[in-house]
């Protein structure tokens, strides 16, 4: 822990130089510095230089319209919480997408429509979030992706259990739990388990413990947002060669 620290505060001016260094062309790599140090100064506790670094990193974002840095500018916001600028960055990766340029690059949009999902969910705005979910579904069902496509029922069952559906709501989590069984991947079992006591304890259905074990042994995991699908998403594009997507944006392990 200490050593990771010590490497964290050296990256700092070293990462203020490389801004500093890089000329006004490097447009892109001027953008993943930025985004970089950012994270760094956050979880040192400098939480208004990080935003003065994440503002010049969405200025140039703009302004140069790079479709990849924005969708890195998204998720960053996203994490820190910042669900107004990120619902407006996930609104211009999809007006972006719709360009004719961008069309083979339907990664991007269906992280778009992910975030919008959540954030939408998490605003209560239920109708909103299932538009933007059901782009998701029927966007990855046509592409083959099934990462996305069991993100996209756990999260319609969310939002049926939160309209108080809650036959819809099991029915979208049995598709996604049909899903999350194709995965040898411990944690999406997690989440999908999770996400079902989760449902149950909001519908007023509380799992009996197994044979042999106390209630109280049952320890139910509080469920959270499968945020971290959205880079197995990229994991799997990768692998399937699904999208043309720059290395970095295309490759990053979940």
């Amino acid at each position: 822990m200490l050593s990771a620290r010590h490497r964290a505060d050296a990256a700092v001016p070293h990462a203020y130089r490389a801004l500093d260094a890089l000329h006004a062309g490097r447009h892109r790599l001027r953008r993943m510095v930025a985004i970089n140090l950012a994270t760094i100064l956050r979880t040192q506790g400098d939480v208004e230089a990080s935003r003065a670094v994440l503002a010049a990193a969405e200025a140039s974002a703009q302004a140069a319209s790079d479709l990849d840095a924005l969708v890195l500018q998204m998720e960053q916001q996203f994490r820190h919480g910042q669900l107004i600028h990120a619902a407006r960055s996930a609104r211009q990766v999809l007006q972006m997408t719709e360009q004719p340029e961008w069309q083979k690059q339907p990664l991007a949009r269906l992280q778009a429509h992910l975030f919008l999902g959540q954030i939408f969910y998490q605003w209560n705005e239920l109708d909103k979030a299932e538009a933007h979910l059901t782009n998701l579904l029927q966007m990855s069902q046509r592409l083959g992706i099934l990462i996305s496509e069991m993100a996209a029922f756990l999260y319609l069952a969310l939002v049926a259990q939160a309209r108080v559906d809650g036959e819809n709501a099991q029915t979208q989590l049995q598709k996604g739990q049909t899903l999350a069984a194709q995965f040898e991947m411990p944690r999406v079992a997690e989440e999908t388990t999770a996400l079902g006591a989760h449902l149950a304890m909001m519908a007023g259905v509380w799992p009996r413990p197994s044979a042999g074990a106390s209630s109280t042994a049952q320890k139910l995991k509080r469920w959270r947002p499968p945020t971290t699908m959205v880079h197995r998403l990229r994991a799997r594009a990768c692998k399937s060669g699904a999208a043309k997507q720059p290395k970095r944006y295309r490759c990053w392990s979940a």
